[in-house]
């Protein structure tokens, strides 16, 4: 079983290169669509995970969930997203698959919830491509092409700590880096006397953050209910100080490509906050409300502000059922079953107006044996629509992942 999980994990890092697809027109504005999450849970949840924290998964987006984790854990996921976008003229169809991110978290001190996680996941996504045809009684029949590729990717370590009044603790030490290339090019026929031309911007970044969180302790006895068995309120916040951005600027003719400018300038990322409350139904049925809010207005590239960039807001309601109760069960009745529901008021603004955001989310979690988990989900929405310039975008995503557990340490008596 160990070397089937060795496999596995290396072909899951070998996929890290193989991202391919376009996903969203809006990503062409600053740093492009946000990532939901590593684990398929994450998406069945719709990203309510602010005061989750489990024994047998690592996916949530607050790094003191990390707390309760019984076994050394490696989780790993992978995304297929169908999109569906129609403006006022046309429509076309898109498809994209993405990888999620993995994540590692080794239990070192479980009666303090000392747990010691090592990451690797997106942040954002820049993919894209508008193709445009034209037949101008100067230049004749041309194309122009507007294409973006890239995006804002993160990894580091987290530690966290379980408090005597058992209040979780978590914090991360992040590296942030990626590459992002827009491209713009214009297209002539065969017999036009003009030639074809390509104009590239590349922004290489890098820089440092942090992220804190806090999960409390359980507030149910506060109520004095037998049907609440469990209450929990969490809080997560992180924040990258400054993003060192090196810029090119590339020009492509037929007879060759040179950089004609390069430069080193800083980007200013906004912190981000989540806030969210857990509650357990009868030990069967956990009930999760988030909240999160991202002020992208203050985002910054070389001291200027995004013209199409506005203060993010996120509602993310979770639900999954599992009957912990039973001590023999059959196979329907290990599955974990979830939903979710969730509105954004997005970063994106378009010609003064805001680009909402709807999605509605159900999955499931497979248990392969004792400790390992496979996780399912599917999640449909719409974001944007065909008023006042802007796109409509239906998008329907299957996502899958992998929670592998082992025990690394024995306690020899």
């Amino acid at each position: 079983m160990k070397n089937i999980k060795l496999i596995i994990l290396v072909f899951t890092l070998l996929f890290t290169g193989s991202i391919f697809g376009q996903s969203s027109i809006y990503s062409r504005y600053g740093l492009g669509i946000n990532a939901l999450g590593v684990s398929a849970k994450e998406m069945s949840l719709n990203g309510a995970s602010t005061a989750l924290s489990e024994t047998d998964h690592l996916g949530t987006s607050n790094p003191a969930g990390w707390s309760s984790l019984s076994l050394v854990r490696f989780e790993g996921g992978l995304s297929l997203t169908q999109t569906l976008q129609k403006d006022a003229a046309s429509s076309r169809n898109l498809f994209s698959a993405r990888f999620q991110g993995v994540r590692f978290g080794v239990p070192l001190q479980s009666d303090y919830g000392i747990v010691l996680a090592l990451f690797l996941e997106p942040l954002t996504f820049v993919d894209y491509d508008v193709q445009n045809h034209y037949n101008d009684s100067n230049f004749g029949e041309y194309d122009k092409e507007f294409s973006g590729r890239g995006g804002l990717s993160k990894f580091g370590f987290g530690l966290t700590y379980r408090t005597p009044f058992n209040f979780s603790l978590g914090a991360t030490f992040d590296y942030y880096t990626g590459s992002t290339e827009y491209t713009s090019s214009l297209t002539f026929g065969l017999l036009s006397p003009y030639r074809n031309s390509t104009h590239k911007q590349k922004f290489n970044q890098r820089g440092i953050g942090f992220s804190v969180g806090t999960i409390s302790s359980d507030l149910s006895k506060v109520f004095n209910s037998e049907s609440v068995t469990d209450l929990r309120l969490g809080f997560s916040y992180r924040y990258i100080p400054k993003v060192v951005v090196d810029t090119f600027m590339i020009v492509k003719s037929h007879l060759e490509e040179i950089t004609t400018a390069h430069g080193v300038t800083n980007s200013e990322i906004p912190y981000t906050a989540s806030f969210g409350m857990k509650m357990v139904l009868h030990k069967s049925t956990t009930l999760l409300l988030d909240f999160g809010f991202t002020p992208w207005s203050n985002y910054q590239l070389n001291d200027r502000t995004n013209p199409n960039y506005t203060d993010r807001e996120k509602v993310a309601f979770g639900i999954e059922y599992k009957d912990k109760r039973l001590k023999t069960k059959t196979f329907w009745q290990k599955l974990s079953y979830r939903g979710g529901l969730s509105y954004e008021k997005t970063k994106f603004l378009i010609n003064g107006n805001n680009v909402n955001e709807y999605s509605i989310s159900a999955g499931i979690g497979v248990p392969m044996n004792h400790t390992d988990i496979l996780d399912l989900a599917v999640r449909l929405g719409q974001r944007g629509n065909t008023d006042f310039g802007m796109v409509e975008e239906k998008f329907i995503s299957f996502g899958i992942s992998l929670s592998f557990g082992e025990k690394w340490f024995t306690r020899r008596r």
